[in-house]
């Protein structure tokens, strides 16, 4: 064969993927989950396996008290929402009726329990809006995400997993309803 060679070397390429988040459509679900840690720590509930969602019962005595704990740093926004759902009594001989009203009657369980109902998913939102969520949470978040699609390509798509890496994660510019996508790049090692 003149002038014409041949490689028998193939071209290995390197996929790398950069996991983004979005501060704004992130911040929520993160403080979200953030704030169940807190309360499921200070309830004593048992903290959930890696890959199961973070549950907790707003009818649970214990988050219930969790709950009312984490409210006494929130101030008056917290104070003025258990006023709202939770009415004190006007003085002591009417918060002994109402406590005995709520004890032992039906209608009083059943409005006492409504109003809790009510007033605890309440006091949750507020104080997730309220939560801090520190940078280090963004970024790990869009590094799981980065290699939760480099363990799909390698399991599923049979990619070698030493030629796909992650890269430093980064927020994105722009994102869509309930999708932040993901950066891909090719190099030739």
């Amino acid at each position: 064969m003149t002038g014409v060679q041949t490689c028998a070397l193939p071209i290995c390429l390197k996929l790398t993927i950069e996991g983004r988040f979005d501060r704004e459509r992130d911040r929520e679900a993160l403080a979200d989950n953030i704030l169940k840690l807190e309360i499921g720590k200070r309830a004593g509930l048992k903290p959930p396996a890696a890959n199961e969602p973070l549950i907790i019962s707003f009818t649970d005595p214990r988050v219930q008290e969790a709950l009312d704990e984490l409210a006494s740093g929130a101030g008056e926004a917290a104070t003025a929402l258990r006023a709202q759902y939770l009415p004190a009594a006007g003085n002591a001989l009417g918060g002994l009726l109402q406590g005995a009203r709520e004890r032992f009657t039906a209608k009083g369980r059943s409005d006492a329990a409504e109003a809790r109902g009510k007033y605890y998913p309440a006091l949750f939102r507020l104080l997730r809006d309220r939560q801090n969520v520190p940078e280090l949470a963004f970024t790990t978040l869009a590094t799981l995400r980065a290699e939760a699609i480099r363990n799909t390509l390698a399991a599923v798509n049979q990619f070698d997993i030493n030629r796909v890496g992650v890269a430093a994660p980064q927020p994105v510019k722009t994102s869509e309803r309930d999708r932040v996508a993901s950066t891909f790049a090719l190099a030739v090692p």
